[in-house]
C-alpha cells in the first residue's frame, strides 16, 4: 500500500489515471470599460497634474468635445526651465517726505566748533533821496558788478536794491557807509545770532562759567545777558543768550543741567505785532544799527541825536515824522496809526519825511503845506488828565450838596407829621 503523499491531500483523484486533479485557475473576468468614464479620468489626471505644478507657466490650449458645437478652453501649464533669464520688473523711484526725519543728524563733539549753516539770500537795500539815477550806478559799480544786483524804483525818490550774493552785499555797505549814501537795510540772515532764554539759574552766577560751560557742550554764545524786572529793576534768575548761528543751534533745548544745577532753556516771547523803531531817523520797520539816514530827534524834530537834544521840559515837544506836539515814539501818532492799517512807509506823504541834505545823489525834499487832521497831541492829553479829576470832583460836590438839601426836606416833613400827630392825639374828646 502506497503512502499518501500529503501535498495531494484534498485533491480530487482521477478514476483512470488515479493522478490528482488540480483544479483550474479562474481567468480573471475583465472589466467592462466605459468610454465616457474613461474620457473623465483622463481630464481629471491632466487637470490635478496642472493644478499640482506651481512653478509652470500658463498657456493656452484648445480641447473639442464629442460635439462639434462645443470648445472647451483649459489651462496648462509648462514648467520653467533654468536656462530661461529671470523677467526684471522695472522699479519706479518715489518720494517720501518724512525720509528727513530718519536721517542722521551730526551731533558736535564737547569743545567741537560748529558748523556753520548755509548762505541764505541777501537782505534788502533801501537807498533813500535818489534824484540822479545815472550817478548812483556810477557809484554802486565802482564795488559791485552790473549782473550782481537789481534795482527797482519805489515812490518818494527811493530805490529797492536787491543782491545776488552776500559778498556783494557787504561791499555796498561798505561802500555807502564810507560815502555817506543815506540808506537802511537789515541783518544778514547768517550772522543772526540765535537767541533763547535760560531759566532757574541763580543771577549771581558767572557769566564766563555759563559761556564755558555751554562750549563744552558744542554751542559757542555770542552775548549773555542777567536779566532784570522791568519796574522795580531787580536782578532775576534768567538769562538772554545769543548763540552764534550753527547747524546745532536747536539742540540747545535738551540740555537740561549746568553744573550740577538744574535748568530750563526756551525761546523767547516776541510780540509779532510789535513794529521796530530806529531811535537813529525815527522811522518805523528798521533799526538804528543798519540805518544811515540822517539822524532826527525824537523830542524836538530837530536834525540831531537825541542824547544831544537841549529841549527844555516846559516846552512842548514835536514829532518828526508828522510834525504833531509830541515826542516822536508816540503810539497816538498819525504816521503810526497809517502803518498799522497797512500802508507802505515808503509810501507816506511828503510831508511826513525829514529833509536830507544834499549830496552827489541825494537831494532834499520839500514840504508840502496839506491840511492836517485834527487830533489830540501828547500835551493836550497830558494835560487833560488834570482837568478830568477836576470834573469828577466839582460833580460829586455838587451831588452830596443836592443830597443834604433832600435830607433837610425830609427831616422837616417829619417833622411836621409828628407835631399833627401830638395836636390829634391832645384835642380832649
Amino acid at each position: 500500500m502506497s503512502t499518501p503523499n500529503p501535498n495531494v491531500q484534498g485533491l480530487m483523484i482521477h478514476p483512470l489515471t488515479c493522478q490528482p486533479i488540480r483544479p483550474a485557475t479562474p481567468t480573471p473576468r475583465l472589466k467592462q470599460l466605459n468610454p465616457i468614464n474613461t474620457t473623465l479620468d483622463v481630464l481629471n489626471k491632466q487637470r490635478h497634474h496642472s493644478l499640482s505644478s506651481s512653478s509652470e507657466e500658463a498657456e493656452d490650449a484648445h480641447q473639442n468635445s464629442n460635439n462639434g458645437w462645443q470648445l472647451i478652453r483649459r489651462t496648462k501649464r509648462k514648467k520653467l526651465h533654468s536656462s530661461q533669464p529671470a523677467v526684471q520688473m522695472s522699479q519706479t523711484e518715489t518720494y517720501n517726505r518724512c525720509d528727513i526725519l530718519t536721517q542722521e543728524v551730526h551731533q558736535a563733539e564737547p569743545g567741537e566748533q560748529p558748523q556753520l549753516p548755509k548762505n541764505h539770500k541777501p537782505p534788502l537795500i533801501f537807498i533813500h533821496g535818489v534824484i540822479n539815477y545815472s550817478e548812483m550806478i556810477k557809484s554802486i559799480s565802482e564795488v559791485a558788478e552790473d549782473a550782481k544786483y537789481f534795482t527797482k524804483s519805489m515812490a518818494n525818490n527811493v530805490i529797492k536794491l536787491t543782491c545776488t550774493t552776500p559778498d556783494t552785499y557787504r561791499n555796498l555797505i561798505k561802500h555807502s557807509k564810507e560815502k555817506g549814501i543815506y540808506y537802511h537795510t537789515y541783518q544778514l540772515k547768517e550772522e543772526r545770532a540765535y537767541r533763547v532764554v535760560l531759566k532757574y539759574l541763580h543771577h549771581t552766577t558767572e557769566v564766563e562759567d555759563i559761556r564755558q560751560e555751554l562750549f563744552a557742550l558744542g554751542h559757542v554764545a555770542r552775548n549773555i545777558v542777567n536779566f532784570h524786572h522791568s519796574l522795580t529793576k531787580e536782578t532775576l534768575n534768567l538769562f538772554f543768550i545769543d548763540l552764534e548761528p550753527a547747524i546745532n543751534n536747536k539742540d540747545i533745548y535738551s540740555i537740561t543741567a549746568i553744573q550740577n544745577k538744574i535748568i530750563h532753556i526756551e525761546p523767547p516771547w516776541t510780540n509779532k505785532k510789535h513794529i521796530p523803531q530806529c531811535v537813529r531817523c525815527q522811522q518805523y520797520g528798521h533799526t538804528r544799527t543798519y540805518c544811515n539816514k540822517p539822524y532826527a530827534c525824537d523830542k524836538c524834530g530837530g536834525s540831531q541825536d537825541s542824547k544831544d537834544c537841549n529841549k527844555r521840559r516846559d516846552k512842548p515837544a514835536k514829532c518828526a515824522l508828522c510834525g504833531g506836539n509830541h515826542p516822536a515814539n508816540y503810539k497816538v501818532c498819525e504816521h503810526y496809526h497809517n502803518i498799522i492799517k497797512g500802508n507802505n512807509p515808503h509810501r507816506t506823504p511828503p510831508e511826513s519825511l525829514i529833509p536830507i541834505p544834499i549830496s552827489a545823489y541825494n537831494h532834499t525834499t520839500t514840504p508840502h503845506s496839506l491840511p492836517q487832521q485834527q487830533q489830540r497831541s501828547y500835551a493836550d492829553v497830558a494835560s487833560n488828565r488834570a482837568q478830568v479829576a477836576e470834573e469828577a470832583i466839582t460833580t460829586l460836590k455838587a451831588f452830596l450838596e443836592d443830597f443834604k438839601g433832600l435830607i433837610a426836606q425830609l427831616i422837616h416833613q417829619n417833622s411836621l407829621i409828628l407835631n399833627m400827630l401830638t395836636e390829634i392825639l391832645n384835642k380832649p374828646h
